[in-house]
């Protein structure tokens, strides 16, 4: 039926139509939780990712800037004054990445004395970043922090209403305009807060309406397990738009962040494998095998074991999980039961 259907797909003869990339991140449930008729992360897109203080947003979005490419450059925009450049270092290296991060100035020099840059200069050199082929994509963080001019000048207390907002939607109009141009796919990651609607029920995200309709998919993030050792955790991940449709029943997905290190693939191999029927996580870890014809289960050590092996950078003890993911032909099905 699928290929009767494509047999009779028309054929766009008029202007360019940029082809959407899908890329394979590494993370399984959150190439699926975003496919569409493939798996993977849309490129050539703008990606939201919110939700409260301390649910590894830019962790995520850190490692999915580096899987892009293993080399070139990843731009980054920090409102919050928070970055570390260690943090920076590790969480890039654990997605591949091997290039460079280029961080936006927070300062330059006016009548030889160091000033504050406004918000808008450097959002509108980070937007500029995918003009150059070097660079792979941008994050900026976090957009709940962002300064407009008027603030920055002005007094505690003055009426500055509609200002960042109109300023966020400039930023964004830009870069998906600049998108739409390069060769290149790139992808924008906004990283956001969320805020509770003024009804007991939804919430949404600081900078307007104009960001919402021009980001391709947002993720909403939220803690779902603290019970690992050294404040490891579980974070879900909620697809609440793709602009692409998508085939994942509830477009949900998860990932396993370590604080200093971020995403933690091996980890979240093992916690998709869980979910899938494919492992179990008790006292100890077992995966699913085939031995003489028939299914048995193999211990793969106990969770602390398994988190150490991946701080230490030891990823052959999740070669069985990441083996079955591999091997999983039946994605559809099992997403759709």
């Amino acid at each position: 039926m699928t290929d009767q259907w494509l047999a009779t797909t028309p054929t766009i003869e008029e202007g360019q139509v940029p082809t959407v990339f899908r890329l394979r991140t590494g993370l399984w449930s959150i190439d699926q939780a975003l496919r569409n008729i493939e798996p993977g992360l849309p490129l050539r897109t703008i990606v939201e990712l919110y939700g409260n203080p301390g649910t590894g947003k830019s962790s995520l979005a850190y490692f999915l800037a580096g899987r892009i490419k293993e080399t070139g450059k990843v731009g980054i925009m920090d409102t919050e004054g928070a970055l570390d450049p260690g943090y920076l270092k590790v969480a890039f290296g654990r997605a591949g990445f091997k290039g460079i991060i280029k961080v936006v100035d927070y300062s330059k020099l006016k009548k030889k004395e160091k000033v504050q840059r406004p918000h808008e200069e450097m959002a509108q050199e980070l937007a500029d970043y995918l003009l150059d082929p070097d660079f792979n994509a941008i994050i900026i963080d976090s957009l709940g922090m962002w300064r407009p001019v008027a603030e920055v000048e002005g007094d505690v207390g003055d009426a500055i209403m509609g200002r960042r907002a109109k300023a966020i939607a400039q930023f964004a109009r830009r870069c998906a305009s600049h998108l739409i141009i390069i060769d290149e796919p790139k992808v924008v990651f906004i990283v956001n807060h969320r805020l509770a609607g003024m009804s007991t029920r939804g919430h949404y995200t600081p900078g307007g309406q104009t960001k919402t309709y021009a980001c391709n998919a947002r993720l909403f993030m939220y803690r779902y397990d603290n019970e690992f050792q050294d404040g490891c955790f579980q974070a879900e991940v909620k697809v609440e738009k793709l602009r692409w449709g998508g085939t994942h029943k509830e477009k949900k997905a998860q990932v396993f962040i370590a604080p200093g290190i971020g995403v933690m693939p091996g980890m979240t191999a093992v916690l998709d494998c869980c979910r899938l029927g494919l492992a179990t996580r008790g006292a100890t870890v077992k995966y699913k095998a085939t031995k003489s014809g028939e299914d048995v289960w193999n211990s793969a050590g106990r969770i602390g074991t398994l988190i150490d092996a991946e701080r230490a950078g030891d990823m052959k003890k999740f070669t069985p999980f990441l083996k079955l993911l591999k091997e999983d032909r039946d994605d559809k099905a099992r997403l759709e039961s």
